[in-house]
């Protein structure tokens, strides 16, 4: 079986959520015996028409124009008939898209003239949403309510480029009235969005792929749907040792979602900011993500906080061993693989209930979910552990009982679906 994976970017340039997947499920497909593609978009400037494909590990690799605004302009109503003058130099059996971010909407049209089945998965929420999660329209970090209509999408958008800008360009955006033509440029783009997704679900793919239920709930509540799909979890790779440590203070707090709104940077910040000054020598924490731009977090000013790039996820055990809670203050997950890596390395979570984080977590059995207003839960959460340090060792002894999907058990059901399609 030959299969072509499309991806935002290649795993070997970048450690994100959907190039990784696409690692995974192209290594376990080698050992299948397949043949396995990679192709993601680039605003180099090359010869598309004579690229060869390059090989990493036994995986071809291919590149496709980008665009630039693509949460726009790739969702505009004459998107379904661009059509390049170049193919795609490899042949499959079977397409699966992580997803297509970045890539000029030609690319469908070329994967389409393959008359080939097209697996898609939903990863996230980029088909609907110019910020990738939906909840930037509303300050209180709730996800949009369908139906979404253009114009809240517009003034979504509309906002976020006036805060984004310098402050002369406020004052120009106040009296040339800026703001108004960026509200109808978006809106004007936005129009009859939904109704393109629809056409395009129909047309470019043969089944859907979620990572929850829940997620796929919302999902089909922007989307009327008629496809075939499934619920395949993501796995992770399975290591569990002996997970009980000594509950010492300092406790220890690690955070891996960097100054990312949507991963809870502004919870971490209020809430430790008010445990550090409280509870002096009583915690620490590391926090993980681009390090220049979280080192000017007001929390650099306290000792107890250590401040890293990005980690390697070849050296997540490693990295994760030091820690005695992880925490997850995510306002939008489709599924937070992050949660289960914890787990499975010892560390107690503790997370909001986004899409899939209830499926592995009983509170207080295994971890620990907090409810909204996020921030003040998440202090009284702290408080209340620093106060009675057996939570910890009563938490720990529940990760060992939690069963964790591997990434076997998720490429079996991969497998199997491909299967289903080409033999």
């Amino acid at each position: 079986m030959k299969i072509l994976y499309v991806v935002h970017a290649s795993p070997y340039d970048e450690f994100s959520g959907a190039p990784l997947i696409a690692k995974q499920y192209a290594l376990k497909s080698l050992e299948r015996g397949c043949e396995v593609c990679i192709i993601t978009p680039t605003f180099e400037n090359i010869d598309f028409k004579r690229q060869t494909p390059k090989k990493i590990n036994n995986i071809f690799f291919l590149k496709w124009p980008a665009i630039k605004n693509w949460s726009l302009d790739a969702f505009v109503s004459d998107s379904l008939n661009k059509k390049e003058l170049f193919g795609i130099p490899f042949s499959p059996d079977l397409i699966h898209i992580l997803d297509w971010v970045s890539f000029c909407p030609s690319v469908l049209n070329a994967l389409k003239q393959f008359n080939k089945p097209i697996i898609k998965h939903i990863l996230n929420f980029e088909d609907f949403c110019y910020f990738i999660s939906p909840i930037y329209y509303n300050n209180s970090g709730e996800h949009c309510v369908a139906p979404l209509t253009a114009e809240q999408c517009a003034n979504c958008i509309s906002q976020n480029i006036f805060k984004n800008s310098k402050f002369l360009k406020k004052i120009k955006f106040f009296f040339t009235k800026e703001n108004l033509k960026n509200f109808n440029l978006s809106k004007k783009k936005l129009l009859g969005r939904n109704e393109l997704i629809r056409i395009q679900t129909k047309k470019f793919y043969d089944h859907l792929v979620f990572p929850s239920k829940t997620f796929a709930q919302y999902y089909f509540t922007h989307l009327e749907h008629k496809k075939n799909y499934s619920i395949i979890p993501f796995g992770i790779n399975i290591k569990k040792k002996n997970l009980i440590k000594k509950n010492n203070y300092p406790l220890k707090f690690i955070y891996t979602g960097g100054s990312s709104t949507r991963k809870g940077w502004t919870i971490i910040e209020n809430t430790f900011e008010k445990i550090l000054k409280n509870f002096p020598n009583k915690i620490c924490l590391r926090i993980y993500g681009h390090k220049k731009k979280i080192k000017k977090s007001k929390l650099n000013k306290y000792s107890e906080v250590e401040f890293f790039d990005n980690f390697n996820p070849d050296d997540l055990e490693k990295t994760f061993s030091w820690a005695d809670f992880g925490v997850a203050p995510t306002f939008f997950e489709s599924y937070c693989r992050i949660v289960r890596e914890y787990i499975n390395c010892g560390v107690v979570p503790i997370s909001t209930n986004a899409f899939g984080i209830p499926d592995i977590i009983t509170n207080y059995k295994n971890g620990i979910l907090i409810n909204k207003p996020f921030s003040e839960n998440l202090i009284l959460t702290i408080e209340k552990i620093i106060n009675q340090p057996e939570i910890l060792f009563n938490l720990q002894k529940g990760l060992k009982n939690t069963k964790i999907i591997s990434e076997d058990d998720e490429y079996n059901q991969i497998y199997k679906l491909y299967k289903n399609y080409v033999l």
